[in-house]
């Protein structure tokens, strides 16, 4: 695999990897400036452990998890928790700046109601560099280009994308 963007890439439309498909399996996509297409608009929002995470969404907050031993970031949260012993997961609110570490230009429509190109990605925030959090991603897309979060939404319909600020 390569990050070239080639058919053997991450991502790329022949991908078979692991990796991959977990990340096609959880990002979230959104149809224009800032509306959300309604078949993707209402991911699931019910599993216990990421009652945090959607608290803070619901507030244009992003919450990340922290180990409370190590200090560790952790994303996507497990449900047996951190690994540290003794550990639990602490919830801090993280800033808004990012870098994109890697991206895909979708072109085939994931459901029949979204039939419009977007971007989609991992995001590493400035705050917890080693956490890959897939997002919808907005703007001239390069490896390692700044962005910023934003919200779409309001309440409980909000979701969070990025905004490229910059490129390296």
């Amino acid at each position: 695999h390569t990050l070239s963007g080639g058919p053997d890439s991450y991502g790329g439309r022949n991908c078979t990897h692991k990796r991959c498909s977990a990340i096609n399996k959880t990002i979230l996509s959104y149809e224009g400036e800032l509306e959300m297409n309604a078949p993707l608009s209402s991911a699931p929002r019910t599993a216990p452990q990421m009652a945090a995470y959607w608290e803070g969404v619901a507030k244009h907050e992003l919450r990340l998890p922290r180990c409370s031993v190590c200090y560790a970031w952790e994303w996507y949260p497990s449900t047996a928790g951190p690994a540290c012993r003794d550990g639990h997961y602490e919830w801090e609110v993280i800033s808004s700046g990012a870098t994109v570490f890697t991206f895909t230009d979708v072109k085939r429509p994931l459901l029949p109601a979204v039939t419009d190109s977007y971007v989609v990605g991992l995001i590493c925030p400035d705050d917890a560099p080693n956490c890959r959090i897939p997002s919808r991603i907005e703007g001239p897309v390069v490896i390692g280009a700044h962005a910023r979060l934003a919200f779409s939404g309001s309440g409980e319909n909000s979701f969070p994308y990025y905004i490229v600020e910059c490129a390296p």
